[in-house]
């Protein structure tokens, strides 16, 4: 018997910044047993002179163990403020098969939070192929976003182990920005 994925399997070449991170070795700590590792994670903030801000957002998993699959579910929020422009997914199975998965295989639904009458949050998922022990899945989403204060946290620590994470904002000529770090000694 055959059986075939419902994910494009495809020799076509993944993104380079896929690749790369996939090629990245993860230190765990002795005695530890994580159940999956971020490869990388990847902020990118582009703000116009007018003041609005895209997101350009990369994530790439492997799974370590069985359990480690709940780590492996791409996933973006959007709203009526803010407006989803694209949104990919990349695996890498244990056995090296490349797969991108389609946009009909791309789930949309919405948050259903208890004791709201009406609730725009909506969300986009997938469950994609090769997301076993030793597999990767990676993912992309651009959105546009309302900036309301002109900040933006960034969680670049983990209880999962983390191999590389970015942020960088992208501003305008004649603009500034301040980095201030709760629990941290400035980076400049």
């Amino acid at each position: 018997a055959v059986v075939v994925s419902s994910a494009h399997a495809s020799k076509t070449e993944l993104p380079d910044w896929v690749t790369q991170a996939a090629a990245a070795q993860v230190q765990v700590p002795p005695g530890a047993q994580p159940k999956a590792a971020i490869l990388l994670e990847d902020q990118l903030l582009t703000v116009s002179p007018t003041g609005q801000i895209v997101e350009r957002y990369r994530k790439v998993v492997k799974i370590l163990r069985p359990q480690g699959r709940n780590y492996a579910h791409p996933f973006v929020e959007f709203n009526k403020e803010s407006k989803l422009l694209s949104f990919h997914i990349w695996s890498i199975g244990p056995d090296g098969h490349h797969y991108t998965v389609k946009k009909d295989q791309i789930i949309e639904g919405g948050t259903d939070e208890w004791g709201i009458l009406y609730n725009d949050a909506r969300y986009k998922t997938a469950d994609p192929p090769g997301a076993d022990p030793g597999g990767i899945v990676a993912y992309e989403y651009t959105e546009q976003i309302p900036m309301y204060s002109g900040n933006e946290p960034w969680g670049f620590q983990h209880s999962t182990p983390t191999v590389k994470s970015v942020f960088e904002i992208d501003l305008p000529q004649g603009w500034q920005h301040r980095a201030l770090w709760r629990k941290y000694e400035s980076v400049r």
